[in-house]
């Protein structure tokens, strides 16, 4: 059971106010990942706005380490736009292990971000057509990514890969089409 002061110590904690968050912010700087990351987040860009707080908290169990959100200034906009963070472990119920980090981004909060700020291109022309890849197998994939795709964006279309190598070809090209691929390429 916490008594009335430490209650307040948290409560200053959690509102970025008072001694505790003071303190907070000098331990901070002696801790060796945060050292590591402010020094860096300076190296990369000197007038990047963050700020170390514990008060994050990612709904998510598999974090190992540091999260982290990123915001929009607009007052207007007050959600993160995405969030992510460290999650060494993940894989570990693949029998691999890797360090990993990662994040997820919000479509709406991104979309209020462009709109705000007038980020939105006035260019923008409408998707011609879904273009639909059915690779034979694995030996296509380094030719699709380096040349069909990069053509495709080019041309103004969006692509979809079937991966599906174990089903038919013709189960393949109709599950593409289904998902609104108007045109189907299977030689690379």
């Amino acid at each position: 059971t916490l008594n009335n002061d430490q209650i307040q110590l948290v409560l200053d904690l959690g509102n970025k106010t008072g001694e505790s968050w003071r303190v907070y912010q000098k331990l901070s700087e002696n801790f060796a990942e945060l050292k590591l990351l402010n020094d860096n987040l300076k190296l990369i860009h000197k007038d990047l706005e963050y700020e170390f707080t514990p008060c994050i908290v990612r709904g998510i169990a598999y974090y190992t380490g540091l999260v982290y959100e990123v915001f929009d200034k607009n007052p207007t906009n007050p959600r993160a736009l995405l969030g992510g963070g460290r999650y060494d472990d993940l894989l570990d119920m693949f029998d691999k292990s890797t360090p990993a980090i990662g994040f997820g981004s919000g479509d709406v909060t991104m979309h209020e971000f462009l709109e705000y700020w007038k980020l939105y291109p006035q260019n923008l022309k409408p998707i011609e057509q879904k273009v639909g890849l059915l690779p034979n197998s694995i030996e296509d994939l380094p030719k699709i990514f380096t040349e069909i795709v990069p053509n495709l964006i080019k041309e103004n279309k969006t692509y979809e890969i079937n991966y599906e190598y174990d089903r038919s070809e013709n189960k393949r090209y109709e599950a593409l089409k289904k998902r609104g691929c108007g045109e189907v390429r299977k030689e690379f």
